[in-house]
């Protein structure tokens, strides 16, 4: 899988590391010849996550995430499932 992690700025590890995966995860297995990449904010001044990805033939998606029914790696990964398939 050709996916580029450029940016991650969740400030606890645990959550880093599970919304990355359910990103990842959404994303699904790809060519090697397909150029992704991700970067994953959690702004200082505010509750929410900013997903964005960009992939192959001019593909932009992001979403901003807010709450704890959103903020699950479960729908954010069904959430990037569905934008990127």
């Amino acid at each position: 899988m050709a996916i580029l992690v450029s940016t991650n700025t969740i400030a606890d590890p645990n959550r880093r590391k599970q919304i990355q995966e359910a990103v990842l995860n959404g994303i699904g297995p790809r060519s090697e010849s397909e150029a992704w990449r991700l970067r994953i904010f959690e702004p200082q001044t505010g509750p929410e996550y900013v997903i964005k990805i960009e992939g192959p033939n001019d593909f932009k998606w992001d979403r901003t995430f807010f709450g704890p029914e959103e903020q699950t790696p479960e729908f954010i990964r069904a959430e990037v499932a569905k934008a990127t398939r």
